[in-house]
C-alpha cells in the first residue's frame, strides 16, 4: 500500500472513536495537526527511492566517447589479479634462429672434406 494514499488530507482523525485502533500520542504516533501531516508527506517524499534509470541511460548514450588504447591497456594490466588463473596467456615470440656459419665457411668445409671441386 503506497503511504501518500494512507496518508489523509482532512481533519477528520482524531484519537478514541472509529480511530481508536491508532497509536497513543508520542513515538511512533499518528500525527493530528495539519502541519505534521504536511511535514510527514514531504519526509515520504524525501526518502521515497527515486528512479534515475531514464536519466542514466541518456547521459551514458549521449557520452560516446572511446579512451585511448594505452589507457586502456594500463587500466586493464592494473586491475589484473596475481593469480594465475587471471593473467592473461602471453604469446611466445619465436626467435629466427641465425647460423654462427657463413656461407664463405659452408664451401670451405665442403672443399676441405669432400675434396676439391
Amino acid at each position: 500500500m503506497d503511504l501518500e494514499a494512507a496518508i489523509p488530507t482532512s481533519r477528520h482523525w482524531t484519537e478514541g472513536g472509529r480511530n481508536s485502533n491508532l497509536p497513543a500520542r508520542g513515538e511512533g504516533a499518528i500525527p493530528t495537526s495539519r502541519h505534521q501531516w504536511r511535514s510527514m508527506r514531504q519526509e515520504y517524499r524525501k526518502k521515497k527511492a527515486a528512479d534515475h534509470t531514464e536519466e542514466n541511460l541518456q547521459y551514458m548514450l549521449g557520452a560516446r566517447f572511446l579512451t585511448e588504447s594505452n589507457v586502456t591497456k594500463q587500466i586493464l594490466n592494473y586491475s589484473q589479479g596475481r593469480k594465475a588463473k587471471d593473467r592473461p596467456e602471453k604469446k611466445e615470440v619465436k626467435k629466427e634462429r641465425k647460423s654462427v656459419f657463413t656461407e664463405s665457411d659452408f664451401r670451405k668445409f665442403e672443399r676441405e672434406y669432400f675434396g676439391a671441386s
